[in-house]
């Protein structure tokens, strides 16, 4: 009962573990120490009672109670202990547990098993042993595995050793796995090996040491390998130095390369050094004068990406550059290049500058744009905005021509003259004048045709003597298209029967060079010369 009390006690004390098994144990209970252990619900008391079992050379008894607690090194130790290495392999394998290995490669050491012993230091991850009996007994494969995956430390000491025996590649992998990136460029110059050399180049970035990224892009450069050097000098920020490059060896710069080789803006806190551009970072306490010095070389190295993306045909990504570059007109130009209409209204809209506009209208002419009542009103809309009235007014006049040649309109080519009238009213300097008195001229000639041609459905006589009159005009062909009034007359006259008439007038219109047959059907044509 007093054993009882006791266990009660320790048990709310909470030092049941460490006492109840001592008190048991120094009254020489046994039977009571087994009970308590084994109905007990504490892994740390079966492993307990494992050790006091092991202790009294009871194995069955320990391996019972360990495996109970799953206490895998012990169990290791056990296996070790009685010469079963395979079960203690098995074991470790099983549960990947690695203090277990670390025993059993240390047991098959000193049992002289080394190749077996480096597995499973290597599986408890302790590679600086694993390292140390490859070193003695392994393959340098093998060897730069394990360094690969240790420590610091070993790996350089690893690199040093295969440096020493000549294994220069093995030796540079290491060093630039341990950071010693400097040795690893050293031994990569000394010995010529490129694509070391780049791998550990792609690795480097912005903070990279500046002496290193110098050494690399100045070694590439001198190997003829411009497209990594133009990798190196974009990551140490020598961007004026990459553009050049990428201009005088015709080095293709992808849209990664360009937005990775724009320098950032001046007077912010990301500002960084314009390399190779001649100016320094600019902060937010700089000068304006500095400000201004570092905005434009930032501009300077966005030109030069720029003119590289357009002789390469990257259209789109050059209007990006000079847009970022402030060069709106070499642009919009750019993107004329491309074809592409519908970005260049948008820019065109979203620049607003009188340049972009007329470049863009001048693009927009040269499409088909009577077809396209959207091009047509951006044309016209964008030389408005441009205040470009003499272009403006050419082309209203362009408009009326086509109405006239392709279509016979002569209503709409006299509304788009008056058009190009009220434009050229507006154009400022000497041409206004003579531009403003032809149109005017050209304007009255329509006009008389228009009129004579709605006589043709009320009073044919009197169109008949208007058309005339237009025939008698010495400049008639600089508005209307004079066989379209031959036309007309042929008509009525053969009409009337008048085939005579009708003949003179077609033996007219051959005599003044006009071809027949896009103004008289062939019909009329035999019947008059029947």
């Amino acid at each position: 009962m007093v054993l009882q009390g006791a266990i009660k006690q320790y048990e709310q004390s909470g030092a049941a573990r460490a006492e109840i098994t001592r008190m048991l144990h120094d009254n020489g209970d046994f039977r009571a120490l087994e009970a308590y252990c084994t109905s007990s619900a504490d892994p740390e008391t079966w492993k307990w009672y494992g050790q006091y079992l092991e202790a009294r050379g009871d194995a069955a008894g320990a391996r019972a109670q360990y495996q109970r607690a799953k206490d895998v090194l012990s169990l290791v130790r056990l296996a070790c202990s009685a010469g079963d290495y395979r079960a203690a392999a098995d074991l470790c394998l099983e549960t990947g547990d690695r203090a277990g290995a670390f025993h059993l490669a240390r047991a098959l050491e000193a049992a002289g098993s080394p190749r077996d012993a480096l597995i499973f230091y290597e599986k408890s991850g302790r590679y600086n042993h694993a390292v140390r009996l490859a070193k003695a007994s392994g393959t340098d494969a093998e060897l730069l595995t394990l360094a690969l995956a240790a420590e610091r430390g070993v790996q350089m000491d690893v690199a040093r050793h295969f440096e020493d025996r000549g294994h220069v590649d093995r030796a540079v992998q290491l060093y630039r796995k341990g950071g010693a990136l400097g040795r690893a460029i050293d031994l990569c110059f000394a010995h010529e090996l490129f694509e070391d050399l780049r791998a550990i180049a792609e690795e480097m970035g912005p903070d990279t040491n500046p002496e290193l990224l110098r050494r690399c892009a100045d070694f590439f450069i001198s190997k003829g390998q411009f497209d990594k050097a133009v990798s190196l000098l974009i990551t140490g920020r020598r961007y004026a130095e990459a553009a050049d490059m990428c201009v005088a060896h015709k080095i293709e710069i992808t849209e990664a390369m360009a937005e990775a080789m724009t320098p950032p803006k001046p007077g912010g806190e990301d500002s960084a050094t314009l390399g190779g551009a001649g100016a320094g970072a600019a902060g937010a306490g700089d000068s304006e004068a500095t400000l201004a010095a570092a905005r434009e070389a930032r501009n300077g190295v966005l030109v030069k990406i720029a003119k590289a993306l357009k002789r390469q045909g990257a259209f789109h990504l050059a209007t990006k550059k000079y847009t970022q570059a402030g060069e709106k007109v070499k642009a919009i130009k750019s993107l004329l290049r491309s074809g592409d209409t519908e970005k260049i209204i948008f820019f065109a809209n979203k620049t607003r500058s009188p340049e972009v506009y007329t470049l863009a209208a001048n693009y927009l002419q040269t499409l088909s744009w009577h077809t396209d009542a959207e091009i047509l009103g951006a044309i016209t809309e964008f030389y408005g905005k441009a205040k470009a009235h003499e272009q403006l007014s050419s082309f209203y006049e362009a408009c009326a021509a086509v109405e006239i040649d392709e279509y016979r309109n002569y209503e709409k080519a006299l509304a788009a003259l008056k058009e190009a009238l009220k434009a050229a009213a507006r154009i400022k300097g000497d041409i206004r004048e003579a531009r403003t008195s032809s149109l005017t001229g050209r304007i009255a000639i329509v006009e008389r045709f228009v009129a004579a041609r709605k006589l043709a459905k009320t009073d044919m006589p009197a169109m008949a003597e208007a058309c005339r009159g237009l025939l008698e005009l010495r400049d008639a062909e600089t508005a209307i298209r004079v066989g379209d009034v031959y036309a007309l007359l042929v008509y009525y006259h053969a009409q009337q029967k008048q085939w005579g008439v009708a003949f003179d007038l077609v033996e007219d219109m051959r005599g003044r060079g006009i071809l027949l047959e896009p103004f008289i059907e062939s019909a009329v044509l035999r019947e008059i010369y029947t």
